[in-house]
């Protein structure tokens, strides 16, 4: 929507203004990231904040560029739509990424518990070769006489003990295989925790700046308001002045127009005077006085 010029200049200033406001606060965080006594956590925030100054002026810088070519306001209108495209296709992505996390845990945990299986049964098989080994050493111990050769008894025992020596390694391989799966169980719930996280944090740092866009939004709304205000004020007052000079004007024109009747009555009064001083027009005027006089006279002494 294209807007008028008066409104496209207001506007213009306004934002104009709200450059330089950012200008200043931007120099402003650059004055301080040089001091000494900064620490680096508040130099990492200052620096941000500057970054986010120069964010909003060239944004700034657009819709004034937007102003002038098409005297249209609807670059922030956009920008709050790319805005919103972006957290939402950030979510999305992040929900990807948690389901993939999510489907690559189910997959370590289901092939961890095979392994564990696995170990079970061959738990089991060694506890069965054991049995059957106390089982046939229990039936040679029966079999075999006291006569018989020592030889045979150390093979025997020698065979116990490999096969325990066995059983321990397995339930050693089972031992690492538990520490194995408990180790990867936290990595993956740490991991799961800090993408939870950051993505709150997103959200929280996506809703803040979308307050802060409404924010200036509303701002420079209320600017725009004040300054139509002041405008219409500034209209009022000139059709003031403008009425009142013409009221002056007027009366200056009246006052013209009375002293140039004064002129010319003056002047046709001077040259009727001047005609009749010419004419002798007041010599018979006054012979005709002095014979109404005679007349007069001669009515009073006939009677």
């Amino acid at each position: 929507m294209s807007l008028s010029q008066v409104r496209c200049l207001r506007a213009a200033a306004v934002l104009e203004e709200l450059t330089l406001k950012l200008d200043l606060l931007k120099h402003t965080y650059i004055v301080q990231i040089d001091k000494d006594d900064v620490s680096p956590e508040d130099k990492a925030d200052l620096t941000t904040l500057i970054k986010y100054c120069e964010t909003i002026t060239n944004h700034v810088s657009k819709m004034l560029c937007e102003l002038e070519e098409s005297q249209s306001f609807s670059y922030l209108l956009q920008l709050a739509d790319a805005e919103e495209q972006r957290r939402q296709h950030e979510e999305k992505e992040m929900e990807e990424r948690k389901g993939l996390e999510q489907r690559e845990l189910a997959l370590l945990l289901e092939e961890l518990q095979q392994k564990q299986d696995k170990l079970n049964e061959l738990e089991k098989v060694c506890i069965t070769l054991t049995q059957q080994q106390n089982s046939q050493q229990e039936k040679k111990k029966d079999e075999v006489t006291k006569t018989q050769d020592f030889t045979y008894e150390r093979k025997c025992q020698h065979a116990v003990w490999k096969l325990q020596q066995q059983l321990k390694v397995i339930q050693e391989m089972k031992e690492n295989e538990k520490r194995a799966h408990e180790e990867g169980k936290k990595f993956l719930h740490k991991q799961h925790q800090e993408l939870v996280q950051k993505l709150e944090k997103d959200q929280q740092y996506t809703t803040e700046m979308l307050q802060e866009n409404k924010k200036q939004l509303l701002d420079v709304s209320r600017k725009k308001t004040l300054a139509l205000d002041k405008l219409a004020e500034m209209q009022r007052k000139f059709r003031e002045m403008e009425r009142m000079v013409a009221e002056d004007k007027k009366e200056q024109e009246k006052l013209l127009q009375q002293e140039k009747e004064t002129k010319s009555a003056t002047k046709l009064q001077a040259w009727w005077r001047g005609c009749m001083v010419r004419k002798g027009l007041r010599s018979l005027k006054k012979a005709a006085d002095g014979k109404k006089g005679g007349k007069n006279k001669k009515g009073k002494k006939k009677k």
